[in-house]
């Protein structure tokens, strides 16, 4: 796995880039990113492609449906931490991409996925959806309101009020996949663009 995303179902999302910026989206999903140093740019490509294909966001007529169909918002967020592996009690971050690199694919990924919402409108789809990224590299202040219990991570399922570690209750707010250890109940896996148990 060369990039790692979580991805969160939300109703709005606003994340403060600077002391008097921020970015915000209505209903969509929020993107947190991490690429490790083994990522190619292919990788980068194809998880965007990824991620706002699959058929995640119900379409209040009992289907499940992906962010461009809805449509909705999508919100980028560099999430460095992602990268992380749990050695003991510590989490280290030697398979991190190096600060340019990830700079570099993270303009990338936001690129994609501006790509991929501008071609679905040319082909004379409803789509409106919105495109929204933070800063790579920066410290920022993410507030959010969620619709649903889940938080999709790497192709698990996780409730959004804790991820269960070794028995340990974690706040969502620290969102980490490296060595999470989730009930096999939550376990699903991607096939195409839909989640199967």
């Amino acid at each position: 796995m060369c990039c790692r995303v979580v991805v969160q179902q939300c109703l709005k999302a606003r994340l403060a880039v600077a002391e008097n910026d921020c970015v915000e989206i209505g209903r969509g999903i929020v993107l947190f990113v991490s690429f490790l140093e083994n990522a190619t740019k292919d990788d980068v490509l194809r998880t965007a492609k990824s991620v706002l294909n699959v058929k995640l966001c119900d379409s209040g007529e009992g289907a499940l449906v992906s962010v461009l169909e809805l449509p909705g918002d999508v919100l980028v967020v560099p999430q460095a931490c992602l990268a992380g592996k749990r050695k003991g009690n510590r989490v280290q971050y030697h398979g991190l991409v190096s600060k340019d690199r990830g700079q570099e694919f993270y303009r990338i990924f936001v690129e994609q996925c501006q790509i991929l919402v501008s071609e679905r409108q040319w082909c004379g789809g409803k789509t409106i959806t919105t495109v929204r990224s933070g800063t790579y590299g920066d410290r920022q202040v993410l507030s959010m309101e969620t619709n649903g219990p889940f938080t999709q991570c790497s192709g698990l399922l996780v409730p959004t009020a804790f991820h269960s570690h070794s028995g340990l209750l974690v706040p969502s707010a620290f969102h980490t996949c490296s060595g999470l250890l989730v009930p096999a109940t939550f376990h699903a896996r991607l096939k195409g663009s839909t989640l199967f148990e």
